[in-house]
């Protein structure tokens, strides 16, 4: 696997800072250790995702993603071929509550239809 652009780079790091906005101000803002977002898609057009957050206690919450955001995904999505050498069909990120960001890509071993 080749290494992502600069642009998706930039992309995730500005998303990963939105998410840490939008769980600061949800119900979970005073006692969340960490966000957790996934995405998975096989098209540009049709993308699924899920927003929780893990409390301190464990307990996961979801946390509605607001419409600018969720319009984000499906930009990324739809610019993954030119940001990402190799064709993923999942995004998995986990932002910590200290501003650290782990992002996880699953591939297909061959390209799924589009």
């Amino acid at each position: 696997m080749t290494a992502p652009s600069s642009e998706s780079d930039r992309w995730l790091r500005r998303f990963a800072g939105a998410i840490t906005v939008v769980v600061s101000d949800s119900e979970c803002s005073e006692s969340w250790s960490k966000a957790v977002f996934r995405a998975r898609g096989r098209t540009n057009d049709h993308v699924s995702s899920e927003f929780r957050c893990v409390l301190v206690s464990g307990e996961m919450q979801s946390v509605s993603l607001p419409a600018e955001l969720a319009f984000d995904v499906l930009d990324m999505w739809g610019e993954g071929d030119a940001w990402f050498p190799d064709r993923w069909h999942q995004l998995e990120l986990t932002i910590g509550r200290d501003g650290t960001c782990d992002g996880r890509f699953e591939y297909h071993a061959s390209p799924p239809p589009r």
